[in-house]
């Protein structure tokens, strides 16, 4: 009983070469005893087709835990899985462990720049906010809690920019000026050349101070 059908038909006095004798067994086709339609089949083409449970473990070449048969392009070859960021693979006897390394989840929208906040109190799962930090670090739509656009600190705030505190975009706070000197109580006997000195000394800090204060830019040069 013939399982293989030849491909191709010799004639008589055809000289049956190596390339000749290829091309027969590749274009041959199994017959139907070839198959028995529970664990295979053929195709169209004839060719066998593996139906399920048709290759037993005896059959199959041994490999190591967690090991695939995974496509080749020309082929199939015997791989395990590569975890990417996040994921941890488990490979063990006859079986496959794929888990996530991390326990925070969101929502599946997200606003580009927006930082991120807890949703709910498990501290689990994470939701998107109006407050964006653009890619020059800039921060914009924080406010307090009344709803207003301001901000209470509970420390501290240090500006390392001499562009200092901006309102609306004018400064209203810069960097601290220099010490300016205080002037001394003048005595009741000083005569009239003191009291002019004095009036000079007086008119000297006032312009420093106003200088600072435009300096600050808490009030208009």
């Amino acid at each position: 009983m013939a399982i293989l059908l030849t491909g191709n038909s010799y004639s008589d006095n055809q000289q049956v070469t190596a390339l000749t004798l290829n091309s027969s067994v590749n274009d041959a086709t199994f017959a139907s005893e070839a198959v028995d339609d529970v664990t295979t089949q053929l195709s169209a083409s004839g060719r066998i087709i593996v139906k399920d449970k048709g290759i037993g473990a005896a059959k199959l070449e041994s490999g190591a835990n967690g090991e695939l048969f995974i496509g080749s392009g020309t082929g199939f070859t015997k791989a395990t899985l590569s975890p990417g960021d996040g994921i941890t693979i488990t490979n063990a006897a006859s079986s496959i462990t794929i888990s996530s390394t991390g326990s925070i989840s969101g929502s599946s929208g997200s606003t580009d720049n927006a930082i991120i906040r807890a949703n709910g109190d498990l501290g689990s799962t994470i939701q998107s906010s109006a407050v964006l930090i653009n890619n020059d670090n800039d921060i914009s739509g924080a406010r307090d809690i009344s709803g207003t656009r301001d901000i209470t600190a509970g420390n501290l705030i240090n500006v390392a920019s001499a562009n200092g505190y901006q309102v609306n975009g004018t400064k209203v706070l810069g960097v601290q000026g220099g010490a300016i000197s205080s002037i001394s109580t003048p005595d009741t006997d000083q005569g009239l050349s003191d009291l002019n000195n004095l009036v000079f000394s007086m008119n000297n800090n006032t312009n420093a101070i106003l200088a600072a204060l435009r300096a600050h830019g808490i009030i208009d040069t």
